[in-house]
């Protein structure tokens, strides 16, 4: 996953070579500036992982980003709001499971977008594919027995395309032209989901970004920051942003998380 071919040269190129150079904007609350949680920065990581997630989706295939803190939901949601519904024919839906997310809750939010077309099957308008994004999907409670009824659901949709009426019981509907991306968290929840689910997923790691990405993605933020500073501080961009790597790398591995102090997560 390193290199992807590159049609118009002919050979392998790296990613980083297809990260668009970021263009620093006003940060803050004010009118013509951007909030800071609405930023995002490209690196070679999510480059490769939108292209993978692109493909998927437009082969009408589930996709799944596993990770801890690593930007899973902003990445899905930066791509989920570049598809246009017109040109590439896409709807989109947000789904954010809780401890509390049973069958019955997603089944309602999975109803809401959808219409009915003819007989018993459902779907988005004619001529449209619908992606569900499902955030924290492993978060459900676990029943007795180690399952967790609304991941079932969705298995059940994912393998035979129906679910049941819950108001009547004898109309098994057909949801069609329905797609799913999730993301999950491998350290909270059930840190897993059973295997009936997770075989329709294709799964990516999401992992931390690297040193090179985090500089890259510091000196974006920073320099919009700065912009109307006066040049002296402008030039020491570089400088604060390599400064506050090295001393987050040493505080990472002298201040280690313990039983006491649990909270020493970096």
């Amino acid at each position: 996953f390193d290199y992807v071919w590159s049609f118009t040269d002919d050979c392998f190129v790296e990613w980083s070579t297809k990260v668009p150079t970021y263009q620093p904007i006003p940060i803050g609350g004010g009118p013509g500036e951007t909030p800071f949680s609405q930023l995002f920065v490209a690196t070679s990581d999510t480059i490769r992982l939108t292209f993978l997630m692109d493909v998927l989706a437009r082969k009408s295939r589930h996709c799944m980003l596993v990770g801890s803190g690593s930007g899973k939901t902003s990445l899905i949601s930066q791509y989920l709001s570049s598809l246009d519904k017109d040109a590439d024919g896409f709807l989109t839906n947000n789904i954010n499971m809780s401890y509390y997310t049973d069958s019955k809750r997603l089944q309602q939010e999975l109803e809401l977008p959808i219409d009915k077309r003819s007989g018993r099957r459902y779907g988005p308008p004619a001529s449209k594919r619908l992606i569900v994004f499902i955030d924290d999907l492993n978060l459900p409670y676990i029943e007795t027995y180690g399952t967790q009824n609304a991941i079932a659901l969705l298995t059940q949709h994912m393998s035979y395309g129906t679910i049941f009426d819950r108001a009547d019981l004898g109309l098994r509907k057909e949801l069609v032209d329905i797609q799913y991306m999730a993301a999950m968290n491998p350290t909270a929840g059930s840190f897993i989901i059973c295997e009936r689910a997770q075989r329709h997923f294709a799964t990516f790691a999401s992992v931390m970004p690297s040193k090179q990405d985090l500089t890259t993605i510091f000196k974006s933020l920073m320099s919009g920051h700065v912009m109307g500073f006066p040049q002296p501080v402008m030039d020491c961009v570089d400088k604060i942003v390599e400064a506050s790597l090295v001393l987050y790398e040493d505080v990472s591995k002298k201040f280690l998380p313990s039983a006491v102090k649990f909270t020493y997560n970096w």
